[in-house]
């Protein structure tokens, strides 16, 4: 997946879940059932997130300078659980050129199926562009509650020593690679000032193309720390 910007105010730890969830991933709650979970905000354009995602801040998707830099969400997940909408934002909302559902964020396609959105601010600016299923305003998830529970779910995290290998690809950065093998649990470590120095390393080339390896049905967790182990 290529990110041409990061995702703000997250919590150290990151899991992602890209296929479905083992036992270690249920233990992150609510959180588990969606591929990006934010306690603050989000900011996203040309990125695809295959599964739902939740942001307890404001949240930006789409256009951000040209008619490529557009977005998808929930892009392939079947609408079926009204218990678990596709994006839940707690705060304002601004979107656009983009879509909120199934099948690559295609409208047109045959069996598009619109994705429910829940804002919890004052503002939604939803551009006419942007395919989605129905609006609801409110929030149906407690984001100080899940906040509390995944950083003290983190702590005992942290104790975890890494099961893959992180691997660098080019000078700046840009392209990392991850290796595991466990069929349960794949724990990688990555430097946490990684982010603030891909910015400063290339200004006009914010991208990151994360290229990851892991058993099918494995949970990945990414810890990330101030120093990396030596």
């Amino acid at each position: 997946m290529v990110m041409r910007n990061l995702f703000r105010s997250c919590l150290l730890l990151l899991c992602l879940l890209a296929f479905p969830l083992t036992a270690q991933a249920n233990q992150l709650g609510i959180a588990g059932e969606y591929n990006a979970f934010l306690l603050g905000s989000i900011s996203i354009f040309s990125t695809d997130i295959e599964g739902r995602a939740a942001a307890g801040g404001d949240g930006y998707f789409g256009n951000s300078g040209g008619p490529q830099d557009g977005f998808a969400v929930a892009s392939k997940v079947n609408v079926s659980d009204p218990l678990l909408p596709e994006l839940v934002v707690g705060g304002n909302l601004k979107m656009e050129n983009g879509s909120v559902g199934y099948n690559y964020g295609d409208p047109n396609a045959p069996n598009y199926q619109k994705g429910t959105i829940y804002c919890g601010g004052s503002t939604a600016d939803i551009a006419s562009d942007v395919g989605k299923g129905a609006f609801i305003q409110g929030t149906p998830i407690d984001f100080l509650k899940e906040g509390s529970h995944l950083k003290s779910m983190s702590s005992s995290w942290g104790g975890l020593s890494p099961t893959g290998s992180t691997n660098f690809l080019d000078p700046y950065g840009h392209q990392v690679s991850f290796s595991g093998s466990n069929k349960d649990l794949n724990v990688f470590y990555i430097d946490y000032d990684y982010f603030s120095s891909l910015r400063k390393s290339d200004p006009l080339k914010l991208g990151s193309q994360w290229i990851i390896e892991a058993p099918e049905k494995s949970t990945i967790l990414f810890w990330f720390i101030r120093q990396m182990p030596g």
